[in-house]
């Protein structure tokens, strides 16, 4: 798709490329974010100091890809990330300069002390806060309902986690919903911004996107299981609810 046209000195860079691609899908730490020196040398190579604003697309609603790589930025310390709402689509719509010539970014360090954890939650990190945090299932209504369409080795879904599909974020033209008809949505099914809340899908791509409009909205303490639901199936000793 990129190499098809993009936003003039844009850079591609797949949710995959920073994450752990080396297992397979349902195997523990399955396309979870690169460890801290490993991606902060990835973020370094595009040229990124952590400086300079950052604008990630895509072409929502899709997978919610721009939104999980602005999520793992702010893992790594990157402040002022922002996402292009309607993506591309609303780029090429508004007559915005396309074209198919790739840039060479100058490397730089990008250094990395710690990851904000505070953005993120482990399996084990699910296990300890049982009871305590909600738990945002952000896959269509199919999915959880057992649906295996992407090879999970289960259906079904977290015990006790409420279904919020994340397709329901986004106006016909991939467009955001407005942040009260957002926060409307969120506090329909239960939320509020006292809650700890964890957010996940099949691969952590959507619930990443999720997590971030939650905490865009005040929802502070929302986190994403980047795991997802492709390593709780993957796990027979976990429990799953259809």
């Amino acid at each position: 798709d990129y190499k098809d046209g993009h936003i003039a000195g844009a850079l591609n860079v797949t949710w995959q490329s920073l994450c752990d691609m080396s297992k397979k899908p349902g195997e523990k730490g399955w396309g979870v974010i690169l460890p801290a020196d490993q991606f902060a040398a990835k973020i370094g190579s595009l040229g990124i100091n952590g400086n300079s604003s950052i604008v990630v697309y895509a072409a929502p609603p899709g997978w919610g890809e721009d939104g999980c790589v602005a999520w793992m930025l702010k893992m790594a310390g990157v402040k002022n990330v922002k996402l292009l709402d309607g993506g591309f689509k609303s780029w090429q719509d508004q007559k915005g300069e396309v074209n198919k010539d790739v840039p060479q970014p100058k490397p730089v360090v990008f250094k990395i002390d710690k990851f904000d954890e505070s953005l993120t939650a482990t399996t084990g990190w699910i296990q300890l806060n049982t009871g305590k945090a909600k738990i945002v299932d952000s896959r269509s209504v199919k999915e959880y309902r057992g649906a295996t369409d992407y090879g999970e080795a289960r259906g079904g879904h977290l015990p006790a986690a409420i279904n919020v599909p994340f397709e329901g974020m986004f106006n016909a033209d991939g467009t955001i919903k407005t942040a009260d008809e957002l926060k409307t949505m969120f506090i329909k099914a239960g939320l509020t911004a006292q809650d700890e809340i964890v957010t996940y899908c099949t691969a952590g791509i959507r619930s990443g996107h999720m997590a971030l409009v939650l905490r865009t909205l005040g929802f502070e303490k929302a986190r994403n299981y980047d795991a997802s639901y492709y390593e709780w199936a993957g796990d027979k000793s976990l429990s799953v609810e259809k």
